[in-house]
């Protein structure tokens, strides 16, 4: 029995309908898939870039407690009763929070970058062994050129971690914007 034109037609319309169908639910399948990828990813960049800016804000809040706190212990320098109020364990104690918070954020600072700190962590290393020989010296004895130059090591090394810093946690909040 033939099969009329009318019902041909009918068939191959249905049949180009359904692959029209199938077709345009295979391409949005794609494209929500394309955007779920896309928006993972930038999740994951968010995330990272949050622990990065965290790490990077406690170092630089480390930073500036250690050096305020370093610089008010260099003040007592020559006084009497130095090192008599637990100048030696505070010092001790500023130095091992910084070097924590170094440690956690040394990941985001490029090796450049890295090796600043690394030296002004050094400078602290200096400066606590001063404080150390201080306390057990007579308040004449103490400071001196020696003072001076740990103070403005200090004072400068800081100074170019900061920076550093600022600009590191500047750059993804600008990428934000």
């Amino acid at each position: 029995m033939p099969v009329s034109d009318t019902v041909l037609g009918v068939l191959a319309g249905g049949l180009f309908t359904l692959a029209g169908y199938i077709s345009g639910g295979l391409i949005n399948y794609y494209r929500t898939q394309t955007e779920v990828k896309a928006e993972d990813r930038r999740l994951r960049a968010e995330l990272s870039m949050e622990r990065k800016v965290e790490a990077l804000t406690n170092l630089h809040a480390e930073l500036e407690e250690c050096q305020r706190g370093l610089v008010e212990i260099l003040d007592r320098v020559p006084y009497d009763g130095f090192g008599e109020n637990g100048e030696i364990e505070e010092a001790d104690q500023l130095i091992e929070e910084f070097e924590i918070a170094m440690d956690e954020a040394s990941i985001y600072l490029s090796e450049e970058q890295h090796e600043t700190v690394l030296d002004f962590f050094e400078t602290l290393g200096e400066v606590n062994s001063s404080i150390s020989g201080w306390a057990f010296e007579t308040v004449e004895m103490r400071g001196g050129d020696m003072y001076h130059e740990r103070r403005m090591s200090l004072i400068d090394g800081y100074e170019e971690v900061k920076e550093i810093l600022q600009d590191e946690i500047r750059e993804p909040i600008e990428e934000l914007d």
